[in-house]
């Protein structure tokens, strides 16, 4: 017996980043092909799929400049290579969707990718936010836009105000440690969410 499967994740493109081998236009053809795959099963054809963007790899802690620098460029040439093949299979879903070429294509969800927003640009804007319009509540609310990706987790406010990278990574400075598994996981659900509300 078959059970449902009410999402896909896709993470990809971090060893393609690392690899020198491997080349934008490769990857492009790499993830088009395993998103072709992936929807090419019937089980899997109306499944919300979530493409995750690579993490700016000019900011992670470990890497030296002008590693740093070469890494984060070639991030962002896959990113845009990533970016380029959903947009092509958003397009062919909703091409397919409008022709009802299939019984399959009806109610079709969505693929989408989510941005993993830059942690050190989010830590950046700590005491910059305001709550509800009202300066004032800022301290007993604590509304920084961060914790909605924190998950309700109680902290308080010098425990956001004293947050840095390295709360977010484990001691390798490349792996999610407890916050950053946290915040990608509720980037994943607030996708899926969006993709279900769509």
């Amino acid at each position: 017996q078959h059970t449902s499967i009410h999402a896909i994740v896709l993470l990809c493109g971090v060893n393609n980043v690392l690899d020198t081998n491997s080349t934008s236009t490769s990857f492009y053809s790499d993830v088009h092909s395993l998103i072709r795959s992936i929807r090419s099963n019937p089980r899997l054809s109306h499944t919300p799929l979530i493409v995750l963007g690579l993490p700016d790899f000019s900011k992670l802690p470990f890497l030296p400049w002008p590693l740093a620098f070469v890494l984060g460029y070639r991030g962002r040439m896959m990113q845009r290579m990533l970016e380029k093949v959903v947009i092509e299979v958003q397009r062919e879903e909703e091409e397919e969707e409008r022709e009802g070429s299939s019984a399959a294509s009806k109610g079709r969800v969505k693929t989408v990718v989510k941005v993993i927003p830059d942690i050190q640009s989010v830590l950046g804007t700590i005491g910059h936010h305001r709550c509800n319009g009202d300066d004032t509540t800022l301290k007993m609310k604590l509304c920084h836009p961060l914790l909605k990706y924190l998950g309700g987790i109680q902290l308080t406010q010098g425990k956001i105000a004293s947050m840095g990278m390295a709360d977010f990574l484990c001691d390798d400075g490349f792996h999610p440690g407890r916050f950053g598994t946290i915040y990608v996981g509720n980037l994943i659900r607030e996708a899926y969410e969006d993709l279900m509300t769509y």
